[in-house]
């Protein structure tokens, strides 16, 4: 795992896109593996909320709301379900196709992103491995 100051010095803010991600909940690690096997052309970087790299980017959200997934690229902040669909855009195909539900409302979407936010850790229960020990994708996790 890199510093993430000097992490975030070196990339160019058009280049990657950081999600930002709760580190206690199983689903969201799971989550974080699965993209990070997708990303074959490296275009996203995975930080915890509230740790370094969110405190030295000192993102306009609430660190205490693990409850939300946030996706920052070119200085601009998606939550919820819109963040979701822009992770996915980075991907390759056919992942990128998920982003056809940008076309259902956002209130629709966000509504099925809080009800699984919500009860994430009891139907899928706490972190119990460390992302940030996964070497081969050292170069995508900050702190």
């Amino acid at each position: 795992m890199i510093d993430p100051l000097t992490k975030i010095e070196s990339i160019e803010p058009s280049q990657k896109a950081i999600i930002f991600f709760d580190d206690d909940c199983l689903l969201c690690n799971k989550t974080v593996l699965f993209l990070l096997k997708r990303d074959i052309h490296k275009t996203l970087q995975f930080a915890p909320i509230g740790g370094d790299t969110f405190k030295v980017l000192n993102l306009e959200t609430n660190p205490a709301n693990k409850n939300t997934v946030i996706f920052f690229k070119h200085g601009e902040i998606s939550l919820r379900s819109t963040a979701i669909l822009k992770t996915l855009s980075q991907l390759p195909f056919p992942w990128k196709l998920a982003t056809i539900f940008i076309i259902v409302p956002k209130s629709i979407r966000d509504f099925f992103y809080r009800y699984v936010a919500k009860n994430r850790i009891k139907f899928f229960g706490k972190n119990n491995m460390c992302i940030t020990n996964e070497s081969a994708y050292a170069d995508s996790i900050l702190k």
